[in-house]
């Protein structure tokens, strides 16, 4: 399996479709990646779900973190 997240902090907020937390910090691990405890500034990715009302991804774009819809980082572990 590739480490394609190999060196990155990913974090994962809302709620997802196809995973539950717990399976997507086991997806980031098994690819390389280190999954945060919460959100930070030295994130890698930010990986988001439905959310309602949340100002993560307004923090996360200002601090020139990457943000990801569920579908994107679907494509990226080759699940769609």
């Amino acid at each position: 399996m590739e480490k394609i997240f190999e060196g990155c902090s990913i974090y994962c907020t809302g709620t997802f479709n196809s995973h539950n937390k717990s399976e997507l910090k086991t997806i980031v691990e098994n690819l390389g990646g280190t999954y945060a405890k919460g959100f930070n500034n030295t994130l890698s990715y930010l990986v988001v779900g439905n959310l309602k009302g949340s100002t993560k991804t307004e923090k996360a774009l200002e601090k020139g973190i990457k943000v990801l819809q569920e579908d994107e980082f679907l494509v990226m572990i080759g699940e769609k």
